[in-house]
């Protein structure tokens, strides 16, 4: 009787466990994956427009050549390490029980691309292109490591951030604020005290206000950037220290990237394993799309 691997399960579990999340970043930002070339990825940045003539005079008109240019990032190796199979494992494991496996092993792969993806929207804490909170009220930030007393954000950031956003020439449409947790609500009790009906509700797997606010979709996710006091942005999973930040990030969705490759997975049988293992691996990349990093605002909590 044949006890080989039922890949049916498998390979669907694996799949929804590197790109469940992936499917929920894809709603606020720009999926640039036909721009993968091998390991980078090359998003096209149009250069400078041509000077138009109104009642021009003079010929012939001198011929003008626009010179284009290349935003390039790499993609990062994401891999699930091999899982042993038992001849007669695979017999019981239902889809529910082998994506339970399969996260237990990788510690949910999807979550970590797509907070990478925000650590790398993130364009730094550069002078006229961020916003700090200025709220009269205080709280403990809630980046890893820290016990900074920050203020909170109001409206008035936001406000300034959008008024960045307009002077980019930025897009009214598709313009995203997205904020952690205590952020979120902080601005969402500002908007109820101004006087806003206004409620949370789910939109694509994200908590979100129920509509728009100055032509922002206001989305929560657990964390999104957390920075050192200075603003420098922290790796993923890193400790923190006491004077750490959060920050939020108000930004247009198609000007932030987001690119992956191809999953592979592989069965194999070896010697002393009784059974068989699993392993996977997939590519994926992310970055603010324009390399004068317009059209991407951080709001950073500002030390009270």
């Amino acid at each position: 009787m044949s006890t080989s691997v039922n890949k049916e399960i498998w390979i669907p579990a694996i799949e929804d466990n590197f790109y469940t999340e992936w499917e929920r970043v894809k709603t606020i930002a720009k999926d640039d994956s036909i721009y993968v070339d091998a390991k980078q990825v090359h998003i096209p940045n149009a250069g400078s427009v041509g000077t138009l003539l109104k009642n021009n005079s003079s010929y012939p008109v001198s011929a003008e050549e626009r010179t284009d240019t290349i935003n390039t990032y790499d993609v990062d190796s994401y891999q699930m390490p091999p899982i042993r199979i038992g001849r007669f494992d695979s017999k019981d494991l239902t889809y529910d029980k082998t994506l339970s496996v399969v996260k237990d092993q990788t510690g949910n792969i999807g979550e970590r691309i797509k907070y990478d993806a925000y650590i790398n929207w993130y364009i730094g804490k550069e002078s006229g292109k961020h916003v700090e909170t200025s709220g009269t009220g205080t709280s403990t930030s809630s980046a890893p490591g820290s016990n900074a007393t920050v203020k909170d954000i109001t409206i008035a950031d936001v406000i300034n951030a959008k008024g960045i956003l307009d002077k980019q020439k930025i897009p009214q449409t598709g313009r995203i604020l997205l904020l952690p947790v205590d952020m979120f609500h902080q601005l969402h009790a500002d908007l109820i005290d101004d006087g806003n009906t206004i409620f949370m509700t789910e939109s694509d797997g994200f908590s979100v206000l129920d509509k728009p606010f100055a032509g922002f979709k206001v989305v929560m996710d657990t964390e999104v950037v957390n920075t050192t006091s200075t603003g420098t942005v922290r790796a993923y999973g890193h400790s923190g220290a006491a004077g750490d930040l959060q920050a939020g990030l108000a930004y247009h969705k198609d000007q932030v990237s987001i690119a992956k490759k191809n999953i592979f997975v592989e069965f194999a049988k070896g010697p002393g394993m009784f059974g068989e293992t699993v392993e996977a691996e997939s590519w994926a990349g992310s970055k603010y799309r324009r390399e004068d990093k317009k059209g991407v605002v951080p709001i950073l909590q500002k030390v009270d």
